[in-house]
């Protein structure tokens, strides 16, 4: 499907400052990369309210199947980040209907975690899948008394939202526009220029395209939005790299007042031929600031 500036729920302010800097070959060319996510608002809980069986959350603890052990990564309960509940999640191609996805990180500093992006290596993060239905699942804890690694001290419930949004400069996609538009030498230069004028503006529905153009917040598909360049093919080992099944995105979360990730953009990545098949055991966990 083709989708327009206008479908991002902006109105046409958006286009009237690009068409400032960019030609419309230029603006055709970036709408072409529009794509649709789910956009995660995060709500801090009160701790007198648990959660129920099943809900998605961000931090807190996990519900497991009666009889599953609790995971553990590095020799210790593992930390739960997210835990995601696909029947309470707008329908986004590819992405499962129902089910109940979880990911997980060592407890551990962030900054101690490994940085090979080796797939058969990683042991710092893990994600499990559990489909529907949940009805032997029961809330978990575990003995921990302190964490090296208390991301979210707390459970936060989870609102989901689709939203779509093109390739931000820093995707692999954005450079294949640039080298497809060969004859507009500057429109990466042309396009950063206009994400600088929308970030100066003060019309609200400019600054809610900004963050969108700009790779968005948490999410759930749809592109990455890397802070220092796409990784996938220049850090991740060739071994494991294929031009035609890149690493999409599966889980972003980034650092905000709620959301203590120690300033970190934390990205969670598979391959299509994986989500296709529930295979959430090749997951991918990268993290840049």
């Amino acid at each position: 499907m083709t989708y327009k500036l206008e479908n991002l729920g902006t109105g046409s302010a958006l286009r009237q400052r690009l068409e400032e800097d960019l030609s419309t070959a230029e603006i055709e060319a970036l709408e072409s990369t529009i794509q649709p996510f789910i956009e995660i608002d995060v709500a801090p809980s009160q701790s007198s309210q648990a959660p129920t069986v099943g809900q998605s959350r961000l931090g807190g603890f996990p519900d497991l199947p009666v009889g599953f052990e609790y995971p553990r990564l590095k020799g210790k309960p593992a930390v739960l980040l997210a835990q995601i509940n696909f029947a309470e999640v707008p329908s986004l191609e590819e992405f499962p209907e129902t089910g109940l996805l979880q990911f997980y990180l060592a407890d551990q500093p962030l900054q101690e975690f490994d940085y090979r992006f080796d797939l058969h290596q990683q042991n710092d993060a893990a994600a499990l899948f559990f489909p529907a239905p949940l009805d032997d699942f029961i809330p978990q804890t575990h003995n921990r008394t302190q964490s090296n690694n208390p991301f979210i001290p707390t459970h936060h419930r989870l609102q989901f939202e689709r939203k779509l949004a093109p390739a931000t400069p820093f995707d692999t996609e954005f450079a294949d526009l640039t080298i497809a538009l060969e004859d507009f030498e500057f429109f990466g230069e042309n396009y950063e220029t206009a994400l600088g004028e929308l970030a100066d503006s003060d019309d609200k529905n400019l600054i809610t395209a900004l963050n969108l153009l700009g790779g968005g917040g948490h999410k759930l598909g749809g592109y990455p939005g890397f802070l220092q360049g796409d990784p996938r093919q220049d850090i991740f080992p060739t071994t494991d790299w294929d031009p035609d099944e890149p690493f999409e995105l599966l889980l972003r979360l980034i650092s905000t007042r709620d959301v203590n990730v120690a300033g970190f953009h934390l990205y969670f990545l598979i391959k299509r031929s994986d989500l296709l098949r529930r295979d959430f055991s090749k997951v991918v966990f990268y993290f840049d600031r």
